[in-house]
């Protein structure tokens, strides 16, 4: 099953610990797209998406 928005969250991730996006732009916009995004990785994988939501938020 492919996991479309686990892996832009994720990806998003990395692209921030690669210095790839700024602290403020990933402060501000890291929130919003976890909030966005919930209820279709819940369905894509609720225990990875509940880890994101608990571990990175």
């Amino acid at each position: 099953m492919k996991q479309a928005n686990i892996e832009f969250i994720l990806n998003m991730t990395k692209d921030y610990l690669d210095g790839k996006i700024d602290f403020i732009t990933f402060g501000l916009d890291f929130p919003y797209e976890v909030e966005t995004r919930y209820r279709k990785m819940v369905k894509e994988d609720r225990e990875i998406a509940e880890l994101i939501y608990d571990c990175l938020v």
